[in-house]
């Protein structure tokens, strides 16, 4: 499982912000419509999704709060912002089987082999982008 059972019992999940900027929020709905683990299995039991504006219910100066929590400000590119590498799961939507595998892989294995793109190779590395997709390997 990808989450962690601490000290306690509790199951510690990997906290989320989802940003979407310059989006018609169809990733969401792709995501919304995952199966393997759906979303409902996805918020119980793998990944707190602490920001995410079409699935979360806190709206205007309380939004704004917890997403000022995490510190994000300017107009910079995500990988200044976390002064760090950021892996891209491109697609409009982003498919959520591509999503969910890359995010799984980082957090039991670590970072996936990267194109120039910073995209995942497993799925990227043709011009047939999908040529994988089916093959996928399930890592929960």
């Amino acid at each position: 499982m990808i989450s962690r059972t601490t000290a306690n019992n509790c199951i510690e999940k990997h906290p989320i912000i989802w940003l979407n900027t310059n989006s018609c929020g169809g990733d969401t709905i792709s995501l919304l419509n995952s199966t393997n683990p759906d979303y409902q299995e996805m918020i119980n039991k793998l990944f707190n999704i602490v920001y995410n504006t079409p699935t979360m219910s806190a709206e205007g100066d309380l939004a704004n709060k917890i997403l000022d929590s995490f510190n994000p400000s300017g107009a910079k590119p995500v990988q200044a912002v976390l002064n760090r590498k950021v892996i891209n799961v491109p697609g409009c939507p982003i498919n959520p089987d591509l999503f969910l595998d890359t995010l799984t892989h980082v957090i039991r294995f670590g970072e996936p082999e990267l194109d120039q793109f910073n995209r995942p190779k497993k799925f990227f590395s043709d011009t047939n982008e999908n040529k994988e997709i089916g093959e996928r390997l399930l890592y929960v």
